[in-house]
């Protein structure tokens, strides 16, 4: 669309689209009772429980681990795949068609089988498709298949999480949503931060790498959060 009608047109369609948003909210959410207001020494007093600090830290590393390589997919693809600069469209939807996929398919494993077992074996499958996609260079088939299963696995980790937090404290549950989303944007930023400083001196493949061992950090956080979980019932 940019290169057809200028790039002011990618911003003009976003704001169309967030006004038949508001609209839609206004007529189909129905009003609810407002939550009482919570102050920011209660708030700061969740982080007293370990449990609530090793959730949001999972978070922290997966999201700092999947930014790195997100913020910079394009040139990730064409500089660093090979990826042929038409192709790129093209496989940016295929990405957006499996997040999608993911997402849905994370809702469903989170209950039938737990959300700690989704978030391992999500991540796990995260690291493995990110690192095919890494070496699948010059070859279009191999890096739309693995770039599918990318996303579909990154995505797939988001319900889990959110079911995991919610979980934690049943009856703060909003506040840790809420303080999740304040580490997810700035999870966003740091990996935003990060993967510029390494593509100043670094090939642009090494985004993946590093980004792996940031969902190896989440890893080990969720490892650690079951540990917990499992001693705090004895």
């Amino acid at each position: 669309m940019s290169s057809t009608f200028g790039w002011r047109s990618v911003f003009l369609i976003i704001s169309l689209l967030s006004i038949i948003a508001v609209f839609i909210i206004i007529v189909f959410i129905p009003k609810v009772q407002n939550d009482q207001n919570t102050s920011i020494k209660e708030q700061l007093k969740l982080f007293k429980n370990p449990r609530v600090i090793m959730g949001l830290m999972i978070t922290l590393f997966w999201l700092s681990g999947y930014a790195l390589v997100y913020v910079y997919i394009s040139p990730f693809l064409t500089k660093g795949l090979k990826l042929s600069a038409n192709l790129v469209v093209l496989a940016l939807f295929v990405f957006r068609i499996a997040c999608l996929v993911g997402s849905k398919i994370g809702g469903y494993c989170a209950d039938r089988y737990g959300v700690i077992n989704t978030l391992l074996v999500s991540m796990v499958c995260d690291i493995v498709s990110l690192s095919f996609l890494t070496i699948s260079i010059n070859s279009a088939i191999y890096i739309f298949i693995f770039l599918f299963f990318w996303s579909a696995t990154v995505w797939s980790v988001q319900p889990a999480q959110l079911a995991n937090l919610a979980s934690l404290i049943p009856s703060q549950t909003s506040m840790i949503l809420g303080l999740n989303q304040s580490v997810s944007q700035m999870s966003m930023a740091i990996g935003s931060v990060l993967g510029g400083v390494i593509i100043s001196f670094s090939p642009m493949t090494s985004l993946a790498w590093l980004g792996n061992i940031g969902v190896l950090g989440s890893i080990i956080c969720v490892l650690f959060l079951k540990r917990k979980l499992v001693t705090d019932k004895f």
